[in-house]
């Protein structure tokens, strides 16, 4: 299988995330050279998945290859990637019946970056998620405007450019326009869909008007090109869908109306709801409850506070 992704976001704050922290504590065994390899050494095993596609198959020659590229032997990194399995860095299933290495995470980014979910015949067993995927033939997804082929035929900007008229508008105008654009495609969709809504005490917002519910803005806008991804790499229409969802996964179903009301006591007075500062929020919001332990407090709230009030700056 062929990838067809040039590059893949790494999260920057991935180190910080429990299960990769897990893995460096685990591994490096309060070694900071140790933790610092184990996190370089899983950014290359996961550098090799996605240069395959959205799994890679564990067999002798990758095994190998995998080893000398980590700077270990075989055996240790057999032991290697079963540490990163149990850190769930991996999905085990896949790995023990396919022999395999991905994860839901791995190919939320892998499908999200290719805007589709087309896989080839051969690939779709390896899918996980209720999803069931796009199957295309080989022929097709070689065919398809990604290709290498295809991209080489495709004319430079500059070209482009030069073919330009000369009254043509400045660019920055042109960004600033079709900026708005997108912000107001992205916005009317669900803002109708939360207009429409009658209340309930359910906690989500699905159930509740726009504007009658804390944090009702993150669930008046949306993105038709990507989504918005859970914890479990799981895709919905707005960024209170993923934070619902990993709210309750994190919380094991802790009240999510509290935690609401919670974190909209700390928006700034007069907010203007524009799509880059929810959408701002919305990362903030996650990335508290992506860092949030369970064993050691009974709400995220404490830690989302703490992160919010860095990223404004507040003491």
């Amino acid at each position: 299988m062929a990838s067809q992704l040039e590059f893949v976001p790494i999260d920057i704050d991935m180190a910080d995330d429990p299960k990769v922290s897990y893995l460096m504590d685990t591994v490096g065994a309060g070694d900071a050279a140790a933790r610092f390899a184990a996190y370089g050494r899983l950014v290359l095993v996961m550098q090799r998945v996605y240069h395959d596609g959205f799994y890679l198959s564990y067999g002798k020659f990758e095994r190998i290859k995998l080893a000398k590229d980590a700077g270990m032997s075989a055996d240790e990194l057999d032991g290697f990637i079963e540490s990163c399995i149990d850190a769930e860095l991996f999905d085990e299933g896949m790995f023990r019946e396919h022999g395999v290495l991905t994860s839901r995470g791995i190919q939320a980014r892998y499908f999200r970056a290719r805007k589709t979910k087309a896989v080839a015949d051969e690939d779709a067993p390896f899918v996980l998620g209720s999803a069931a995927p796009e199957r295309v033939r080989e022929d097709e997804l070689r065919d398809s405007p990604k290709s290498s082929e295809n991209r080489r035929e495709v004319p430079k900007s500059s070209e482009i450019r030069r073919k330009a008229p000369k009254n043509a508008e400045p660019s920055e105008e042109k960004r600033r326009r079709s900026k708005e654009k997108s912000s107001e495609g992205k916005t009317r969709g669900a803002a109708a869909r939360a207009a429409s809504s009658s209340s309930g005490d359910s906690g989500g917002f699905a159930s509740v008007a726009a504007g009658a519910f804390p944090l009702a803005c993150l669930s008046a806008v949306s993105d038709p090109a990507g989504g918005y991804f859970d914890s479990a790499g799981a895709v919905h229409d707005t960024p209170w869908g993923a934070i619902e969802a990993t709210y309750t996964d994190r919380t094991g179903g802790g009240n999510v109306r509290t935690f609401a009301m919670q974190v909209a006591s700390l928006c700034p007075k007069g907010c203007d709801c524009s799509l880059e500062r929810v959408e701002g929020c919305a990362r903030l919001i996650m990335r508290s409850l992506e860092r949030f332990d369970p064993a050691k407090g009974a709400s995220p709230f404490p830690l989302a506070k703490k992160i919010i009030q860095d990223e404004r700056g507040a003491a």
